[in-house]
């Protein structure tokens, strides 16, 4: 996966998680380019191959459906004004998606529901997940190339023609469903369990680096040498860390439509 700018540091996600649960009266949120960024949801016609979004507290969903637009709008549980609505920018052939406007505002408890729908064809080359208090469900997203990273917050994530993954998260399960089996990959977990689907016939070795968590699979043969654990052909290279979290391989021989 190339190298980017992170949206914040773990450090500095685990502050604001602080200040969002105690309801501080004023949060400083910046990034980049802030001017060139437009307030609210839209549906968009133009060529989009990367998204990027950065959201603080509530829940993100990824959806597809019929339509050749790329939509997004989001819902909240208080008013929103325009420096708690959200922002998005179209740079090239990429969609960023803030949480708020750039600069400080009060949080008062706020919550809100992104929701971004993609047609059914479209093949992305990354999506990048930031988040600090939120859900996130991706629903058999073509994509592939796929960042996440969240502080407090479950993530189930189904995807097609993904070929590599770095997902970390501090406190929150991890479920990743895949329909083809990812070149390279990687899990980073503190606090949570994780559970990786994968297809039946899928060769892998899994390297598996953890304080307190166990390794599961489904019953299918597996090759252990030393803390590395080997499947088929071995092919594909994932590595997995957590302090307190089981690390659960599946196969299964079906479609993502059977979730």
């Amino acid at each position: 996966m190339k190298t980017k700018k992170k949206f914040l540091s773990v450090l500095l996600l685990c502050v604001i998680l602080c200040l969002v649960l105690s309801g501080c009266s004023n949060t400083t949120y910046f990034y980049d380019d802030f001017d060139k960024y437009t307030k609210g949801g839209a549906t968009l016609e133009t060529v989009i191959k990367n998204i990027e979004i950065d959201w603080i507290s509530g829940d993100v969903k990824i959806l597809k459906h019929a339509k050749n637009t790329i939509a997004f709008n989001e819902t909240s549980n208080k008013k929103v004004n325009d420096d708690t609505s959200m922002y998005y920018y179209v740079e090239d052939d990429t969609l960023h998606i803030k949480f708020a406007k750039s600069g400080k505002f009060r949080f008062s408890n706020l919550e809100k529901s992104l929701t971004v729908e993609l047609p059914e064809s479209l093949l992305l080359d990354e999506v990048d997940i930031n988040m600090v208090s939120a859900d996130l469900t991706m629903d058999n997203i073509n994509v592939k190339e796929l960042d996440i990273d969240t502080v407090s917050g479950d993530i189930v994530a189904k995807s097609s023609a993904m070929e590599d993954f770095d997902i970390d998260s501090v406190s929150g399960s991890i479920n990743l469903i895949t329909s083809t089996c990812p070149q390279k990959g990687k899990f980073n977990s503190v606090s949570g369990s994780i559970c990786f689907e994968l297809p039946q016939d899928a060769g892998y070795e899994v390297e598996f680096v953890t304080v307190s968590g166990d390794y599961n699979n489904d019953g299918f043969s597996t090759k252990k040498s030393g803390n590395t654990y080997t499947v088929g052909d071995g092919k594909a290279k994932y590595k997995v860390n957590t302090v307190s979290g089981d690390f659960s391989v599946r196969h299964k021989n079906m479609s993502l439509d059977y979730i």
